[in-house]
């Protein structure tokens, strides 16, 4: 390869962008392993930046064939659990691919809306006497045919948000005595509150933790990290707000089909929510401060990822309430 040739392929510094051409232009007669950056002093090994073969991470979804992508996007669900591994795996010379990110939100969204649509099946399904206050249903008998319970149910995928009629059902009931008093009215109205908070909450909690970037100039000018980089960490981490909702919803569905079917009411969907929600920040604050460290290679990973953290939280009110307002949620 001539001099001319390599230095117009010369490649770029993976976290800030800084041209290598310089670095390239000055050897002779043979070539390092190991490089620094000059601008912003990240090393690097050159043999990541020169080839085309550099390995990558096998759950990854944004690498790989078109028809491993159903099994890459279940790994990179689940190797979210693990932080550490996941960051050590993927690198900062890992070129990212927006298309990929594409079929991913896509997936996660489709996802999401069915469980939502059988959330809204099942309580039309199972919960009308399940929400009845004086009556318990024993059991449940279907009078209709199947044909017509798929087409019900198909109907509810297609519009979870219409009014739709009631199957009919042939219902035996026992006699429940149940009052409702102020303090279990308030209760429910703060368990079917924190669905909402939660959900909103954390997508915005992650906007808020990119943009909190801009709160610390000095490390980020020193590091000199694209922000790419910063919304690609972001970009990962909101599959978890879905995998609540879809968590949360499949809960749900279990209390109404418990609760219809026997006298016992469970509150599974509940509990799905207190753990997320006592989770949450904790799992942010990981999840940013292996990101800044492993995957970002900046200094002190663990202070500016709690930093982050503790910035982004106490913002958070401030962007989560008028958003909240906007969607007509009752705060």
């Amino acid at each position: 390869m001539s001099d001319e040739r390599r230095y117009a392929e010369a490649p770029t510094c993976p976290r800030c962008g800084y041209a290598l051409n310089g670095q390239i232009a000055a050897w002779t007669d043979q070539c390092p392993l190991d490089g620094t950056c000059a601008e912003c002093g990240l090393e690097f090994a050159w043999g990541d930046l020169l080839t085309n073969r550099l390995h990558t991470p096998k759950w990854c979804i944004e690498f790989g064939r078109k028809r491993s992508i159903p099994l890459r996007l279940l790994g990179t669900l689940m190797m979210m659990c693990w932080p550490w591994k996941f960051w050590k795996d993927l690198k900062l010379e890992h070129a990212i691919r927006p298309a990929r990110f594409l079929v991913f939100y896509l997936a996660a969204i489709m996802v999401l809306y069915v469980a939502m649509a059988g959330t809204v099946y099942v309580e039309h399904r199972f919960g009308e006497l399940a929400r009845s206050l004086q009556y318990v249903p024993a059991g449940l008998q279907p009078s209709i045919s199947l044909a017509d319970e798929v087409i019900y149910g198909l109907k509810i995928l297609a519009m979870p948000w219409a009014d739709t009629t009631s199957l009919d059902y042939t219902v035996n009931v026992v006699p429940f005595n149940y009052l409702s008093s102020p303090g279990e009215i308030l209760t429910g109205m703060i368990k079917e509150f924190l669905f909402y908070v939660l959900a909103i909450g954390m997508l915005v909690h992650i906007g808020v933790m990119v943009a909190s970037f801009c709160l610390l100039p000095a490390s980020r000018r020193r590091a000199r990290v694209q922000w790419r980089h910063i919304a690609r960490i972001g970009m990962y981490q909101t599959a978890v707000p879905m995998a609540y909702m879809c968590l949360s919803c499949t809960a749900e569905c279990a209390d109404f089909v418990i609760f219809s079917l026997t006298p016992t009411y469970t509150e599974y969907y509940f509990i799905v929510d207190m753990i997320a929600y006592f989770l949450w920040v904790p799992f942010n604050a990981i999840w940013w401060s292996v990101a800044v460290g492993r995957y970002m290679r900046m200094p002190h990973g663990w202070a500016v990822g709690i930093l982050l953290t503790i910035l982004s939280t106490l913002l958070l009110p401030f962007c989560l309430v008028p958003i909240l307002m906007i969607f007509d949620t009752p705060i």
